[in-house]
């Protein structure tokens, strides 16, 4: 297992290899595609059934991946994302496991910057997030979807 700053991590390879003998099904669907109305938001549910001690146990996981919460490497395959998400959170609560998997961490997305401009970050299909406290120029909230013509990326007083 390894260790970040904050919390012991474990990944979802681990996780699988972990439950590959209990697994009878996994299952993922997926619930949202990331769009500009959803601000880029891909969400799953995986339905995990796994036969331990003789009987048949179910358990379910959402994952979600916005430009919000990933890194940007991983803002180009959003909707993968989210299913592993969804996945690692079924396996950790089929084993109760209290330590985080490596792909539900990101540190990225709470990055802080003592200026009151950001740049922002880009996601799938070139949108661009609002990464600030304020509202931009373009009229884009907080943690929102800049307008796809937005040339001032600035924030101004809310």
């Amino acid at each position: 297992m390894a260790q970040n700053n904050r919390k012991p991590i474990i990944k979802h390879e681990t996780l699988l290899a972990r439950a590959h003998k209990d697994i009878i099904s996994m299952i993922t669907l997926p619930l949202q595609l990331p769009s500009e109305a959803n601000g880029w938001c891909a969400i799953c549910l995986c339905t995990l059934i796994i036969e331990r001690d003789g009987r048949e146990r179910t358990f379910c996981g959402v994952g979600d991946a916005s430009p919000m919460n990933s890194e940007p490497p991983q803002q180009k395959y959003l909707p993968r994302f989210s299913e592993t998400r969804a996945e690692v959170r079924a396996l950790r609560k089929a084993y109760n496991i209290a330590e985080y998997a490596a792909e539900e961490m990101n540190d990225y997305a709470g990055e802080k910057t003592t200026g009151t401009e950001r740049t922002p970050r880009t996601g799938a299909a070139g949108a661009r997030t609002n990464t600030s406290d304020k509202k931009c120029a373009c009229g884009a909230p907080p943690g929102g979807p800049h307008a796809t013509a937005c040339t001032a990326l600035k924030v101004v007083a809310a």
